[in-house]
């Protein structure tokens, strides 16, 4: 891959490509344990899959990419009715529905966003941060007192001077946690139940693979646009504008596809490690590619898999907390620039309407609707019609 305006830093890129590996793992592992994947090839097509969208996007993106826990009930409703290879199926599907938006962004990207203004979009990220918190909680279970520890040594090194303490504060925190865990718990060698061998399946398609599985993948677009709202805002780029939703799209739905023929999950770009990239400050690019080798390597060396998996989740969970905190914070931030809470009447409705839809539970058949999708249908809706009215009182 050929990389253009990125400093090269190899120390540098290692180390962070390293710790984002470590940010996304136990969110793979999980996901990747209840849809009942094998992990080599989770993270063969994790590794694959980031490269695919580092290659698409022309290596502009700091994004890792992982699995998405979103589809987890479609998934598991095809596997269990029709077999793993027609939820697979359903995993390419979703692909190609990311393909067809992607290619609809290239043309008409202009049109669509006159319909997504600014407090829609960082709205969006604070239900994904909100989305998130609950997962993290439950990582971290009734060790809370080890997800403590996590955060207070996450908290004390980013208030370090020195550069280097506050570069290693995540790997940092999850060394210290599992010291003391060794300590106090000992060891859990029964760490993992799934087979640790690579397993390719041929994916077939039938109906239930198109409007099952499938047809998430519209509802997920809607997280997927929060996901690079919250990186531009991280980075202080523009990624709408100097990359375009229809090459991340793009960069998603061929993810997907080559995912679903290597027997793993569908692609997404992963929130904790925008997270990371809030707090590390490190937005090099490259650190990414070094991820996908990692991802890679734990494929085909798996006893690493088993050994990483020895770390407790609430180590991680402590982590995640704090980076979904993080998120959301940052996206209020946002979202109080572009709007004024107190004056702006209609913006402040759609707000409104948009966090009582998030906690809604909206079940269509079998599968249930990301309520991140509906609550941003939701405020596109309110703020066309609200729109409209301002429109006729001017005139």
């Amino acid at each position: 891959m050929k990389i253009k305006n990125n400093k090269i830093d190899i120390k540098k890129d290692i180390f962070y490509g390293l710790t984002h590996m470590l940010v996304a793992f136990t969110s793979i592992v999980v996901v990747a344990s209840i849809i009942g994947l094998p992990l080599p090839n989770i993270f063969l097509f994790c590794g694959i899959g980031t490269l695919i969208f580092k290659f698409i996007t022309k290596n502009k993106i700091p994004l890792v990419m992982g699995i998405s826990g979103g589809y987890i009930a479609s998934m598991l409703f095809v596997k269990e009715t029709y077999g793993v290879e027609y939820m697979l199926g359903g995993v390419i599907v979703a692909g190609i529905i990311y393909l067809i938006f992607g290619l609809i962004m290239i043309k008409w990207q202009d049109k669509v966003f006159k319909y997504l203004p600014k407090y829609i979009l960082n709205m969006a990220i604070i239900l994904i941060g909100l989305s998130l918190l609950p997962i993290a909680k439950d990582m971290i279970g009734n060790n809370a007192v080890l997800a403590l520890i996590s955060i207070i040594v996450v908290l004390v090194c980013n208030r370090s001077k020195n550069q280097i303490i506050k570069m290693i504060s995540i790997p940092l925190a999850i060394v210290i946690s599992t010291i003391i865990n060794l300590f106090f718990n000992g060891i859990d060698l029964s760490v993992s139940n799934q087979t640790q061998t690579l397993q390719f399946i041929m994916p077939k398609i039938n109906l239930a693979s198109i409007f099952t599985v499938g047809i998430v993948a519209i509802a997920i677009l809607g997280e997927l646009l929060g996901d690079v709202e919250n990186t531009s805002n991280c980075i202080k780029k523009d990624l709408f504008k100097e990359v375009g939703i229809g090459r991340i799209s793009m960069g998603n739905g061929i993810s997907s596809i080559v995912s679903a023929f290597g027997g793993s999950a569908p692609a997404t770009s992963y929130s904790e490690n925008t997270g990371f990239l809030l707090m590390s400050g490190y937005h090099n690019p490259n650190a990414q590619i070094w991820t996908s080798l990692f991802y890679i390597l734990l494929a085909f060396v798996t006893p690493l898999i088993s050994l990483l998996q020895l770390i407790p989740q609430a180590a991680f969970g402590g982590v995640a907390i704090y980076l979904y905190s993080l998120i959301t914070i940052n996206a209020l931030k946002e979202l109080t620039k572009n709007i004024d809470l107190e004056k702006d009447t209609n913006k402040t409705t759609v707000v409104v309407i948009m966090l009582a839809t998030f906690f809604m539970n909206i079940v269509i058949g079998n599968v249930t609707v990301s309520s991140i999708a509906v609550a941003m249908l939701f405020g596109i809706i309110l703020n066309i019609i609200f729109n409209k009215i301002n429109r006729k009182e001017i005139i």
